[in-house]
C-alpha cells in the first residue's frame, strides 16, 4: 500500500503535467515516440509565441489605456513562461531523463523503513501542495469563464491584425486562448515537479544520514561513503536539471509581482483589484513552491555532514581515516540550487529577501503613482 502512494503520485504528476513537456521520455522510447515528442513542443513553444506577438501587437496600439497595459504585461509574463520554460526542460532534456529514471528506479527498489522516509515527506507536503495546485486551477478556471461574467469576446483581451467578425475565425481564437490558458496553468504547476525532484533528493539524504548514525562495521561505513558520493554526484546533477527553470519561473514572478501589486495599490475599483489580487498571491505561492525544498535540500545535504562525524570512523586505520576526512571536508559543501553571477541561493532565507524587495519595488512605484496623480 505504501508503494503504491508513491507511483500515483509519480503517475499522477506525468500525466497531470503533459503539457508542460517537463517530463522527459524514457531512454527505451521508440524513433516515433522521440519524433511525436520533439514535435509536440515545438507546437507547444510556437502556440505560446503567436500569444506573445498578439499581446505585443495590442500593447503597441493601445499606448495611452495604462490599465489595459498592466494587465497585459501580467498576461505576457505568464504567456513568456510557456515557451521559455519549455526550452529550459528541453535543454536539460538528457539530464531530466537520467535523473527520473533514477528516481523510480530507486522507488521501486527501496525498502520498507526508506518509503516511511518519503511518505513522511508526502504527508508533509500535500496539504500545501495541494492547495497551491487548487489556487492555479481556480486562477486558470476564473480566466476561462471571465468571458462570461465581465461581457468580453475572449478572456485574454488582445487584439489581431485581421478581422473577427466570422463565427470561425472567433471560434478558432476562442480555442486557442483556452489552450493557451491550459499551458501556461500547467507550467505554473510544474514547479511542483521541481519541487518533486528536490524533496526525493532530500529524503534520500536523510536515509543515509540515518545510515550513517547507525552504522556498526567497517564494511558498511564503506559502503555508505560510495553511496554518499553518488548521492553527491545525482544532487549536483538535479540541480543543475532544475536551476533555470527555477530562475526563469522566479523571473516571471517578478514582474508578475511588480505589475499587479502597482495596480492592487493604485485606485481602481475593487473588481479590479481583486484579479491582479489573485495573481500577486499565485505568484507569491509559485516562488515558495521552488524555495522550500531548496532550502530542505540544502540543511538535509549539511545534516550528512554531521552524521557522518558522528559515526565510527575513528576506530579505523589512519589511512581510511584520512579518505574519510577528505570526504568529510566534501559533504559540508551542500547541494545547492542557484546560478552564478544572477541567482543567489534559493532557501528561505532568500524567499523572505525576495518578498521584502518586492515590496520594496512596489512602495517605489506607488509613491510615483501618487505624484503622477498630484500632478
Amino acid at each position: 500500500m505504501a508503494d503504491v502512494r508513491i507511483e500515483k503520485l509519480i503517475a499522477f504528476l506525468k500525466t497531470h503535467l503533459f503539457f508542460a513537456c517537463c517530463w522527459p521520455l524514457r531512454s527505451t522510447a521508440t524513433r516515433y515516440e522521440k519524433t511525436c515528442d520533439m514535435i509536440f513542443r515545438f507546437f507547444s513553444m510556437v502556440h505560446g509565441t503567436v500569444m506573445i506577438v498578439s499581446i505585443l501587437y495590442t500593447i503597441y496600439i493601445n499606448p495611452s489605456n495604462l490599465l489595459l497595459i498592466m494587465r497585459l504585461c501580467c498576461q505576457l509574463c505568464t504567456t513568456t513562461e510557456v515557451p521559455l520554460q519549455i526550452m529550459c526542460y528541453t535543454m536539460q532534456y538528457d539530464r531530466l531523463q537520467y535523473v527520473i529514471y533514477e528516481l523510480e528506479d530507486y522507488c521501486k527498489r527501496a525498502k520498507p523503513e526508506e518509503v516511511i522516509v518519503f511518505h513522511r515527506y508526502i504527508d508533509n507536503c500535500r496539504s500545501f501542495y495541494i492547495g497551491s495546485v487548487s489556487a492555479f486551477t481556480v486562477t486558470a478556471l476564473l480566466l476561462c469563464i471571465s468571458p462570461a461574467v465581465e461581457s468580453t469576446t475572449f478572456p485574454i483581451d488582445v487584439e489581431y491584425p485581421f478581422s473577427m467578425d466570422y463565427l470561425p475565425v472567433k471560434i478558432l481564437i476562442y480555442l486557442h486562448q483556452l489552450l493557451l490558458i491550459y499551458q501556461s496553468y500547467t507550467q505554473v504547476c510544474s514547479n511542483v515537479f521541481v519541487g518533486l525532484l528536490l524533496w526525493f533528493v532530500s529524503a534520500r539524504c536523510d536515509i543515509l544520514s540515518k545510515k550513517f548514525r547507525t552504522v556498526t562495521e567497517f564494511t558498511e561505513l564503506r559502503a555508505h561513503l560510495r553511496e554518499h558520493q553518488q548521492l553527491l554526484q545525482y544532487g549536483n546533477e538535479v540541480a543543475l536539471s532544475v536551476r533555470y527553470v527555477m530562475l526563469a519561473s522566479l523571473t516571471v514572478s517578478t514582474v508578475v509581482i511588480i505589475f499587479t501589486g502597482c495596480t492592487f495599490l493604485s485606485r481602481q475599483p475593487l473588481s479590479v483589484k481583486s484579479t491582479f489580487l489573485i495573481f500577486f498571491v499565485s505568484s507569491l505561492a509559485k516562488v515558495y513552491l521552488c524555495a522550500w525544498p531548496a532550502d530542505r535540500l540544502l540543511s538535509a545535504s549539511t545534516d550528512i555532514a554531521h552524521a557522518a562525524y558522528n559515526s565510527m570512523w575513528y576506530n579505523s586505520k589512519a589511512e581510511f581515516q584520512k579518505n574519510f576526512l577528505h570526504t568529510l571536508l566534501r559533504s559540508q559543501q551542500p547541494i545547492i540550487i542557484n546560478v552564478p553571477c544572477i541567482l543567489p541561493t534559493v532557501s528561505l532565507n532568500y524567499y523572505a529577501s525576495y518578498i521584502s524587495t518586492a515590496f520594496s519595488y512596489l512602495t517605489t512605484f506607488r509613491i510615483l503613482l501618487e505624484d503622477d496623480d498630484e500632478d
